[in-house]
């Protein structure tokens, strides 16, 4: 079974673990590792964003990755981005909880629409944002690296079924 809970201050060392591997810093903005100082102090600042929601991914009561979605208010969307331990991968978790994680967000800002940022050889991660109902909206040039840019339709333009986060 796939569920979301908050993160918590109890999370940190997974996260770090997480998005410090090889592979998801490879397709990352930052490609450089975190220090655990700079993750700490990065990670104490986002629990208390209220802009930023961080959601644990469990699978079978095991933490698996993290889903965080950063809120741009003036702009009326939020950024997306996933990371799941690399043992996890594959196994059709990762769209389902960009789904959960959209429908939550949805709940407090409904007519926001959800952004991805996604290197244009990360096909897994496309193939993740696609089957959570993502489509390609753009590609551009950011920091000598083609992007492509996956949005979701904000919730005022789809349908959510009522009681249901699936």
């Amino acid at each position: 079974m796939i569920r979301l809970r908050a993160a918590t201050r109890h999370d940190c060392d997974d996260i770090l673990r997480w998005n410090n591997e090889a592979s998801v810093r490879k397709v990352s903005l930052n490609t450089q590792p975190i220090t655990a100082d700079e993750h700490r102090h990065w990670f104490s600042a986002k629990l208390v964003d209220p802009r930023c929601w961080l959601f644990i991914i469990e699978y079978d009561g095991t933490p698996a990755g993290i889903v965080r979605l950063d809120d741009r208010p003036d702009d009326d969307f939020a950024t997306i981005s996933i990371a799941l331990a690399p043992d996890m991968r594959g196994l059709g978790i990762g769209p389902h909880a960009v789904r959960v994680a959209c429908k939550l967000h949805a709940r407090r800002r409904p007519s926001c629409r959800i952004i991805a940022w996604i290197l244009d050889d990360n096909t897994g991660s496309q193939r993740c944002f696609e089957r959570a109902g993502f489509v390609l909206l753009t590609t551009c040039l950011y920091d000598e690296r083609r992007w492509q840019i996956f949005a979701r339709r904000a919730a005022t333009e789809m349908t959510v079924e009522k009681g249901s986060l699936r």
